[in-house]
């Protein structure tokens, strides 16, 4: 069954849109360039929590109805900060940045460990806060501002440890067993990696079978439609299943710092975009502009992710 809600949802993604080719991308120095710089955040704060806003706003009126979770005094040290979250557990919190990226992708993210919680979040600064909003989802959120009068100001240093960088992606490489036997581009410049999973040839019977099956029951049982679905939904699985050889799945992987108000790097995680193009063209203008499905660990650790 979920195999068959997975491939429906799939259905519904190919018939509706068309894949994005990026070409105006010539090569992948178009979209890195280093920077060493980063932003300190240390300084004194109010910290808010939002559920139920919309992306990219925070509503004032969750902090009526839940007076515990907002302006919770805390104090970013070494772009670091803890709090006591609404359910009593203690949260970590780091960010970890990567200023080489366009405006495209999130330059800033927070890591934020607990007891009961593990998640990621992108930050943007808006007027005199910053909002972090789960990342990519945008649903969980937390609002940092210093008051009601103050303006917030970050300070911008020079990023010290770019030599610690150099060697990053090579470790990876080779600490990895998963990524030793794949394609593996690299740049010992910048903060990125791309790699490409191991080609299974399928033939696409499993994925017309069940696409049959699912057009048959959603037409003529769930809707109630008098249309035969069943050959429809089975030559859009095969099509979706099916893999000759032609078509690659590759991952674009970078990973964010977390830096020291002395300009140092002491951890770093790694976000992954899985993308795909055919096997005998320049992957440079199929490479994601932006996250829509990301992935995200520590160190080398998802890399390992399938």
């Amino acid at each position: 069954m979920k195999y068959i809600l997975i491939l429906f949802a799939s259905i519904l993604i190919v018939s509706c849109s068309e894949k994005n080719e990026l070409s105006n991308i010539k090569n992948t120095a178009d979209l890195f360039e280093h920077n060493d710089k980063f932003n300190l955040y240390d300084g004194e704060f109010y910290l808010s929590q939002n559920w139920f806003s919309p992306p990219d706003s925070f509503k004032r009126s969750e902090c009526d109805a839940y007076a515990d979770t907002c302006l919770i005094p805390i104090k970013i040290i070494n772009n670091q900060f803890d709090f006591i979250d609404y359910y009593g557990d203690n949260r970590t919190c780091g960010f970890y940045q990567n200023q080489d990226l366009p405006k495209t992708y999130q330059k800033v993210l927070l890591w934020c460990t607990g007891e009961t919680h593990n998640s990621v979040y992108s930050v943007d600064l808006s007027d005199n806060m910053l909002l972090i909003q789960e990342f990519p989802r945008k649903e969980y959120k937390y609002l940092l501002e210093t008051s009601t009068n103050d303006y917030l100001v970050y300070l911008e240093y020079s990023f010290k440890d770019v030599g610690r960088l150099s060697g990053r992606n090579k470790e990876a490489i080779e600490s990895s067993a998963f990524l030793e036997r794949n394609l593996t581009l690299s740049s010992n410049n910048f903060r990125w990696l791309i790699f490409s999973d191991d080609i299974v040839i399928n033939d696409g019977s499993d994925g017309q079978i069940a696409g049959e099956v699912l057009g048959a029951i959603t037409c003529n049982f769930l809707l109630e439609l008098p249309i035969d679905c069943s050959s429809v939904a089975g030559s859009i699985g095969r099509d979706l299943t099916k893999n000759d050889g032609t078509t690659i799945m590759q991952n674009l992987c970078i990973s964010y710092d977390a830096i020291g108000n002395e300009g140092y790097s002491y951890d770093y995680i790694w976000v992954c975009e899985e993308f795909y193009h055919p096997n005998n063209v320049d992957f440079s203008k199929y490479i994601p502009r932006s996250f829509s499905n990301p992935m995200v660990g520590s160190g080398e650790k998802v890399i390992s992710i399938q």
